[in-house]
């Protein structure tokens, strides 16, 4: 399953008849499950997660493992691939995320973590619901005291202030580094349009954010042309986070609203902070594309 998943090719049968054969034999008294590793597991939770094909049963047999095995034997990234894959195939089990999150406070440092294991893991509790405030402490003190934030990425940058925001934890500083880098940033060329809409709404949701990460962002936006492709929902954030932020930009809203009209998309301000998630998905399932072409 690791391989079609890594390769993006459909395989809904392939998935579903593994998914059906492993619950099959723990329900005929052969649980097969008991002899996967913690590699094992967290590349099969990956590879139906990063595949896009749900397996409820399935899911659930991985959860009771999981909750068997002794995560100091996990890596950083299989502890990252696990959380993740369950938030991204909307697997709710508060359980795991409990254990999860323990065990990630528990440890000395999140040294072993890279910039983008750091990102998706505080991605997976925003987007699961799941209020664990002492995962989002571990990783935000963590970040702060990086030296710099050079080895994250942008989307790695959108995905924590939009999971920080998400969850309603209140990092003033960690909010200021982040901005503080991309202020500093020679352009926004590498930020996608997801990026930059969850960016500014994060920010706006935050509340009490520097004018300078708005005025960054408005200033790229307006030397874009019409070959961007916004989608409605970026439009929408936009426009609601210079509104509830209290920035006025006149041309940046003229911008929007004449480039929506232009490519006849619908914008919705008043809902644009409740689809705030309907971007993240989207932007984070552009994202794996990218990354299977290169």
């Amino acid at each position: 399953v690791w391989a079609f998943a890594e390769a993006g090719k459909p395989a809904r049968e392939v998935f579903k008849s593994i998914g059906n054969r492993i619950v099959a034999l723990d329900q005929a008294g052969s649980p097969i499950l008991q002899s996967f590793g913690p590699r094992d597991v967290s590349t099969l939770v990956w590879a139906f997660a990063k595949s896009g094909e749900m397996h409820t049963h399935l899911f659930e047999k991985l959860a009771d493992r999981l909750l068997a095995l002794d995560l100091d034997s996990f890596s950083s990234q299989e502890l990252s691939n696990v959380v993740w894959g369950f938030a991204k195939n909307e697997e709710p089990q508060p359980e795991i995320f409990e254990k999860l999150a323990k065990h990630i406070v528990s440890l000395d440092n999140l040294h072993s973590f890279s910039a983008q294991e750091l990102a998706n893991t505080v991605w997976a509790f925003a987007k699961a619901g799941e209020s664990q405030p002492m995962i989002f402490d571990k990783v935000g003190s963590h970040i702060l005291a990086l030296d710099n934030l050079h080895l994250f990425s942008h989307g790695d940058l959108a995905n924590v202030v939009w999971a920080f925001a998400k969850a309603g934890e209140s990092q003033p500083k960690l909010f200021d580094k982040v901005a503080d880098h991309i202020i500093a940033l020679d352009n926004l060329h590498s930020f996608s349009p997801g990026d930059l809409s969850n960016t500014v709404w994060a920010f706006a949701k935050a509340g009490g954010m520097p004018s300078e990460i708005f005025d960054k962002v408005a200033d790229h936006v307006l030397a874009l042309d019409d070959s961007h492709p916004f989608k409605a929902e970026d439009c929408s954030q936009i426009l609601w986070a210079y509104e509830t932020a209290q920035i006025e930009h006149p041309r940046l809203v003229e911008k929007v609203a004449t480039y929506a009209k232009n490519k006849k998309i619908m914008i919705d301000v008043e809902t644009a902070d409740e689809k705030s998630q309907e971007t993240v998905d989207r932007r984070m399932h552009n994202a794996e594309k990218e990354k299977e072409k290169e």
